[in-house]
């Protein structure tokens, strides 16, 4: 987990508790990586990359809209940022499976990218506890 990973993270809580409806951010592949995974577990609404143009360079941005939160406690004041870049929580397969699925969303980087514990489970792999929302 890098400083990017726990900047975005930080970044789409605090727009999440202002009720905004868009997130702009560079887009690096590690942050590409974690919003797909988002989005295949419904935290976010959607995401969209978008080439800008200036005149003498051109930089990809990444667009993420956010679901609208009409209840007290909204998808990510919850979060809880385990791994940071000096301390890293490896979590190998076998103690993975002793984590029981609760209502808690939990986070893996893995060698193919991010992963839910679900999804971990279902491919038999460890990975590096980052977060849970």
């Amino acid at each position: 987990m890098n400083n990017k990973i726990i900047k975005f993270l930080t970044k789409l809580k605090n727009g999440y508790q202002n009720n905004y409806l868009e997130i702009i951010t560079p887009f690096h592949k590690e942050i590409f990586d974690l919003v797909k995974c988002l989005y295949k577990e419904g935290l976010i609404l959607s995401y969209s990359i978008i080439l800008q143009k200036k005149k003498l360079y051109s930089t990809k941005q990444m667009w993420i809209y956010l679901w609208r939160c009409n209840s007290e406690t909204p998808f990510f004041s919850t979060l809880k940022i385990v791994s940071t870049p000096s301390k890293k929580y490896f979590c190998k397969f076998w103690e993975l499976v002793c984590i029981p699925l609760k209502q808690r969303v939990y986070f893996f980087s893995t060698v193919w990218g991010f992963k839910t514990l679900y999804d971990c489970k279902k491919e038999r792999l460890g990975g590096i506890f980052c977060f849970s929302c």
